[in-house]
């Protein structure tokens, strides 16, 4: 017996603002080929919010139903969002998303100095080839 899950793309409001859901399609086959087709089996709450900006309009998936999460908790997830945005932080819920690699001069200049280090302190006498160890660190 195979079993496939399928989000479908109809998105449905709920009673709250900003919280969604989707519906999840189960569909078994048996051994003798039948199909069958279970639309509500489950579904997957996300929420809209805009960054401080009022600009952007974002969404973050939560959840599954059968995981334990309902609406009221999407509400209050959401609520404790918009509120530490508003206030010019960024939520924990959000950090992974938000952290960017910084490249900054040093870490450069480090990359580049431990490599120099690494050819036993020897003279740059082949500019161009130090423009390709430069290059390589991206």
């Amino acid at each position: 017996m195979k079993v496939n899950y399928k989000t479908l793309p109809k998105r449905h409001k709920t009673n709250s603002i900003g919280v969604y859901y989707k519906d999840i399609q189960k569909t078994t086959i048996d051994s003798d080929g039948n199909i069958k087709v279970k639309k509500d089996f489950d579904k997957v709450y996300f929420i809209q919010y805009k960054d401080t900006d009022k600009k952007n309009g974002n969404s973050k998936v939560l959840g599954k139903k059968s995981e334990g999460i309902k609406e009221n908790y999407c509400k209050k997830i959401r609520s404790d969002i918009i509120q530490l945005t508003n206030l010019g932080e960024v939520p924990r819920l959000l950090e992974k998303e938000s952290q960017k690699d910084i490249i900054t001069f040093d870490f450069i200049a480090n990359k580049f100095f431990l490599r120099e280090m690494k050819k036993d302190f020897v003279t740059l006498k082949h500019p161009k080839e130090d423009i390709k160890i430069i290059s390589n660190l991206f």
